[in-house]
């Protein structure tokens, strides 16, 4: 909801053209190749950006190797270039993103088991 309005465009016509369902909620499409819709050299939705995308490039993926984070930081301009974090603070992020995920997710399977009662 947030970024249809970032984007000034009726959430209808966003959700038709940017979102797909998962479970209860939405996920924001890609092209075909896996690039996002709201990167153009650079995030254009920054400021409304959702909570994955504020984690990255702290995804569990990326930080599995040595090798898998410096491919990473091929392809994305910010590492290295911003400030310093230690493990501790990577895992907190980390955390950070993985709850408000997990809530999301509880919160949706809350409302379901009270529909379903009644």
């Amino acid at each position: 909801m947030r970024i249809a309005e970032y984007l000034c465009i009726p959430f209808s016509s966003f959700a038709e053209s940017y979102l797909y369902r998962i479970r209860a909620g939405y996920g924001v499409r890609e092209h075909s190749d896996g690039r996002c819709f709201f990167y153009d050299g650079g995030c254009t939705i920054y400021p409304v950006r959702p909570h994955q995308c504020r984690a990255y490039p702290f995804w569990f993926e990326n930080l599995r190797s040595v090798k898998k984070w410096k491919r990473v930081s091929e392809e994305c301009p910010g590492i290295g270039s911003g400030a310093l974090y230690s493990k501790e603070k990577i895992l907190k992020i980390i955390h950070s993103t993985m709850k408000a995920t997990v809530e999301s997710y509880a919160a949706e399977d809350e409302d379901l088991y009270h529909k379903c009662r009644h």
